[in-house]
C-alpha cells in the first residue's frame, strides 16, 4: 500500500494505492479516522453533516450465516428533525463536520466510497472512510479522502500522519468461524497535530572593555509568552572562534566564547582587538522550531594597552664593553597601540653603565667580574608604564694568575716551614676561582728548598750561611703558567766555636811545647781564646790565652797522662781536652822470670804460673799466646796458663810459645 497526501486550499486530500498479490480478491477497505475527532471542531447546533452513506453490503459468501452486516444497510438513519440540539458533538459528527468527499480512482459499478463512523466495523473495530471496490490478483487501486483544513479545534491542524487500514474480502465478520481474518497495515492518513509556531528572538548587544571577557544571558530581553526556550549557536565570533564550555565549565580565554542550551554566553575576544564582532544564534521552543538567526552584536571599545616585552637576555664578556645603539633595547619592546616609547632604568647593574631614552646601552661590568647582572627598565607610551625585565649574561674569561712576590726571613742554619694557607698561595690571586699549583724553577744557593703543589714549602739553609738569598717559582691555573719570585733574608747568628781534643807525647824530663788551640775554629771567623777548665794533675805546665803552652814531666811521670780541660770562647765557647802522654826515657823489654812446667798426667790439668818482669818500672806487662795446643788459655793480666790434656794427646811435642809486651811495645818470648 503506498499513500499520498495533498494539500489544497482550505483541504487536504489523502490518497492510497492498494495493490492485491494473491488469494481472493479484496473488496472492502476501510480506513480509521476516530482519532482525529478529539481536535475536530463541533459543528454548529441543529446541523446535521452526517455523510454516511454506507453501502449494503455485497456479501457473495456461499454459507448461509446471519452476518452481521448482511443486509448492510445504512444504520445511520440522519435525524432531520426539526429541532435543533445544542448537546455536544459526538466524535462521528465532528468527522462528518471535516468530511469533505471521496473518490475511487477508475470507479466501477457498483463500487462505493463513504463514511462509516457511527458504529465501529465488527471484525477492525475501525471506523471512518469505508471503500467497496473490488481488487484482483497483481491489481493496483487508488482511493482518496478530502477533509476540510479548518475543521480543527484552536491550536491544532489536521496532518498527514499514520493511520490503520485494513482490507478484507466481502463484508463478513472474520470472528465467525472459517471466515479470514482482514489484513492490517500502517499508512499515512490525517491525524491531529498541534499547530507549530516558530519563537522570535529579538538578538542582544553588549558593550565591553578591550581585552575583558563578557557575559550576557540572551534569552533575558526575549518576549515571555513564548514559553520555555533554549538557544542554538549559528556562528561563533569571528575573533573569538575557540569554543570552550560546557564541558569546561565556561572558562574564558582570550579568543574564545560560549553559548549554553540556558542562554549563557560569554564573549572574550583576541587580545588587542577592538571593534565590532557578532555571535548569531537561534531560539528553540520546546517543540523543537527555531527562531530566524539573530545577533549578538559585542561592541568592544578599545583602552589602551600597555608596553609588552621581556625577558630580555644580552650576551657579554669579562672585562669587555657591552654597547647597544639606539634603538637598542627600545627594539626589543613592543607596544601594540603603536605609542612611540621612552626608556628609563630600574634596576642600575655594578659596574658602568648607562641607558638612554631611545634604548642606548652601555654597560663595562667591574674588573674581573662575570655573570648576570640585572638590568630591568621602564617602558612609557605616554600613559602607562611596564616593567621589562633585562639581564646581562656576562661570560668569563680566562684571567692568568695574578701572584704576588714574597719575602721570607729566617734564621741561619734554622729550618723555616710554611703551611699552604701562609704559603706562596696566601697574597696570590685567582679572579676565576680556579686552584693554583706551585713549582720550583730556580733554586736559591744558599739553600734547599721542598716546595709542594699547594705553595707549602720547607727551606733548608745550608749551614753557616746567611743574608739576602731568593728562588723563582711557576705559578698554574692548569691554563696558564705564570712565574713570582721569592726573597729570603737569612739572618745571621753566633757559631759556637769548634774545638778537638788533641793527644800529645812527651819524654819524660823533655818539655812539651804546643798550642791547645790547634785546629779549633769559629765558623763566623771571629778570634779565639783559651780559658782553662781543669789543669793537669802533675807535671809543670803553662799556658797563655792564645792557646800556647808548655808541659814538662820528670822521669817519675814517666808511662802516665796528664790530661787538662780548656774553653775555646768567642761569644759562645766550646769544650775540649788535651792529654799528654809521658814516655820513659830508654825503654827496657820485659824478661820471664818464671820456669815454665813441662809435663802434665793424660787426662789432667796442665797449670803454669808465667811471669815477666820490666825494668821500667812503670810499664805495664801483658801476656799472650803465641803457640799452644787445643784447649789452652793464658790470662793477660797475670800470665797464668790451664790447659786440660785430651786422651789422645799423650806423649812427648806439646809445644808452648807465649809473649810478654811492655808499654811500649817491646815483648819478650817463652817456649
Amino acid at each position: 500500500m503506498t499513500t499520498a497526501v495533498e494539500p489544497a486550499p482550505d483541504t487536504t486530500t489523502y490518497a492510497w494505492t492498494l495493490c492485491k498479490l494473491a488469494g481472493k480478491d479484496l473488496s472492502h477497505v476501510l480506513v480509521d479516522l476516530q482519532p482525529i475527532a478529539t481536535c475536530l471542531e463541533s459543528p454548529p447546533c441543529g446541523s446535521d453533516d452526517d455523510d454516511d452513506d454506507d453501502d449494503d453490503d455485497d456479501d457473495d459468501d456461499d454459507d448461509s450465516d446471519s452476518d452481521s452486516d448482511q443486509s448492510d444497510e445504512d444504520s445511520d438513519t440522519d435525524d432531520d428533525s426539526e429541532t435543533p440540539s445544542c448537546d455536544p458533538a459526538t466524535p462521528a459528527e465532528r468527522i462528518a463536520a471535516a468530511y469533505v468527499g471521496c473518490s475511487i480512482q477508475g470507479q466501477r459499478s457498483g463500487e462505493s466510497c463513504g463514511l462509516h463512523v457511527d458504529s465501529p466495523d465488527p471484525t477492525t473495530q475501525l471506523s471512518g472512510l469505508k471503500v467497496t471496490a473490488t481488487i484482483g490478483d497483481g491489481e493496483c487501486r487508488t482511493f482518496s479522502l478530502t477533509l476540510s483544513s479548518s475543521a480543527a479545534t484552536d491550536g491544532f491542524e489536521l496532518g498527514p500522519g499514520p493511520v490503520l487500514v485494513a482490507a478484507k474480502h466481502g463484508p463478513q465478520d472474520a470472528r465467525k468461524a472459517n471466515k479470514p481474518f482482514p489484513s492490517l497495515a500502517c499508512a499515512q492518513g490525517p491525524v491531529c497535530r498541534p499547530i507549530q509556531v516558530r519563537p522570535v528572538a529579538l538578538g542582544e548587544s553588549v558593550g565591553v572593555d578591550e581585552d575583558q571577557p563578557t557575559l550576557v544571558n540572551v534569552l533575558a530581553n526575549e518576549p515571555t509568552n513564548q514559553g520555555p526556550l533554549s538557544v542554538r549557536l549559528v556562528t561563533p565570533p569571528a575573533h573569538a572562534p575557540t569554543e570552550v564550555g560546557p564541558a569546561t565549565g565556561g572558562l574564558l580565554i582570550p579568543g574564545s566564547h560560549f553559548l549554553l542550551p540556558s542562554g549563557e554566553a560569554g564573549i572574550f575576544t583576541e587580545l588587542n582587538f577592538n571593534a565590532t564582532d557578532s555571535l548569531w544564534y537561534v531560539v528553540v521552543n520546546q517543540a523543537g522550531l527555531e527562531s530566524d538567526p539573530v545577533e549578538l552584536r559585542i561592541l568592544v571599545r578599545p583602552v589602551n594597552d600597555a608596553p609588552t616585552g621581556g625577558p630580555i637576555e644580552l650576551l657579554g664578556h669579562e672585562d669587555e664593553p657591552l654597547s647597544l645603539a639606539a634603538p637598542g633595547l627600545a627594539a626589543m619592546v613592543f607596544d601594540v597601540d603603536g605609542d612611540p616609547l621612552e626608556l628609563r632604568p630600574i634596576a642600575i647593574p655594578t659596574g658602568d653603565f648607562y641607558l638612554g631614552v631611545d634604548g642606548e646601552l652601555y654597560h663595562l661590568p667591574p674588573p674581573d667580574e662575570y655573570g648576570d647582572f640585572v638590568c630591568d627598565f621602564g617602558a612609557w607610551d605616554g600613559t602607562t608604564e611596564t616593567r621589562i625585565a633585562c639581564v646581562i649574561h656576562t661570560l668569563p674569561t680566562e684571567d692568568l694568575p695574578r701572584p704576588q712576590d714574597d719575602v721570607y726571613a729566617l734564621n741561619e742554619d734554622e729550618v723555616l716551614c710554611v703551611p699552604a694557607s701562609q704559603g706562596l698561595g696566601a697574597n696570590d690571586v685567582e679572579v676565576d676561582g680556579q686552584t693554583l699549583t706551585y713549582g720550583l724553577d730556580v733554586p736559591p744557593t744558599k739553600a734547599d728548598v721542598d716546595l709542594a703543589l699547594d705553595g707549602s714549602f720547607c727551606i733548608y739553609p745550608r749551614p753557616d750561611l746567611n743574608g739576602l738569598d731568593g728562588f723563582e717559582v711557576w705559578v698554574s691555573d692548569e691554563i696558564s703558567v705564570v712565574r713570582s719570585n721569592v726573597t729570603l733574608s737569612i739572618a745571621p747568628i753566633n757559631d759556637q766555636p769548634i774545638a778537638f781534643d788533641r793527644d800529645y807525647t812527651v819524654v819524660a824530663g823533655d818539655i812539651l811545647f804546643a798550642n791547645a788551640l790547634e785546629g779549633a775554629f769559629d765558623p763566623d771567623g771571629d778570634p779565639l781564646h783559651l780559658e782553662m777548665v781543669d789543669f793537669p794533675p802533675a807535671g809543670e805546665f803553662a799556658f797563655q790565652s792564645n792557646g800556647d803552652f808548655t808541659f814538662r814531666a820528670d822521669n817519675s811521670l814517666a808511662n802516665t797522662t796528664q790530661c787538662f780541660v780548656y774553653l775555646a770562647i768567642d761569644t759562645g765557647s766550646a769544650a775540649a781536652r788535651v792529654c799528654i802522654h809521658v814516655l820513659p826515657r830508654g825503654n827496657s823489654a820485659p824478661a820471664f822470670t818464671s820456669l815454665p812446667v813441662t809435663s802434665v798426667v793424660q787426662g789432667g790439668l796442665y797449670e803454669y804460673a808465667s811471669h815477666a818482669a820490666d825494668a821500667d818500672l812503670q810499664d805495664l806487662v801483658t801476656y799472650s799466646i803465641d803457640l799452644a795446643p787445643v784447649g789452652a788459655a793464658i790470662d793477660a793480666l797475670t800470665g797464668q796458663i790451664t790447659w786440660t790434656v785430651a786422651r789422645h794427646q799423650v806423649g812427648p811435642g806439646v809445644q808452648f810459645v807465649i809473649r810478654a809486651t811492655d808499654s811500649a811495645g817491646q815483648y819478650t818470648q817463652q817456649s
